[in-house]
């Protein structure tokens, strides 16, 4: 199924029509985690190109100073990857006696220190057009593909998972 034969969809129509200008090879793109602000990029050239009044791109979250900045969203699973942790995970796991390289001490890491809803916050860039949210790169685009399809499935309140720090 092509992400813009998607019936009865709740994707507003501004995405399903920039979907529809991309290649195969942009939509993979698109649609793995980290490309979220290059596809924000293309979104609102689009969007200007249509003489649309362009978007306010929501930078890709950071750490600074151990505070989270920028754009953040909120997920249902905890982000495991290696790296989803910072130099002081990896110090800290490494004092209790964990290897952060290896998944099964990860997962105690995060366990073992309460850390499973800071685990849930994933940096994401999107856009946002006269206050609305629209993600460009392949969040919940039609059930099976986007970037974190596989870490949520409460779908039902998206707007609400975006955080702005």
């Amino acid at each position: 199924m092509k992400i813009y034969e998607v019936a009865g969809s709740n994707i507003d129509p501004l995405l399903i029509e920039f979907w529809k200008t991309r290649s195969p090879e942009q939509m993979k793109y698109y649609f793995i985690q980290d490309n979220c602000y290059g596809a924000s990029q293309d979104f609102n050239e689009f969007l200007e190109s249509k003489g649309i009044m362009s978007g306010e791109i929501v930078p890709i979250g950071s750490i600074a100073g151990g505070k989270k900045s920028k754009g953040w969203i909120h997920v249902d699973v905890p982000d495991t990857s290696i790296d989803a942790f910072t130099k002081q995970d990896f110090a800290t796991a490494k004092s209790q006696g964990l290897d952060p390289r290896k998944k099964a001490d990860r997962l105690a890491y995060i366990a073992n220190n309460n850390l499973e809803d800071e685990f849930k916050w994933i940096p994401h860039s999107w856009v946002e057009v006269r206050g609305k949210i629209l993600d460009p790169s392949g969040f919940y685009t039609d059930g099976r593909s986007g970037q974190f399809d596989r870490m949520i499935q409460d779908k039902s309140n998206l707007s609400g998972r975006y955080r702005y720090f």
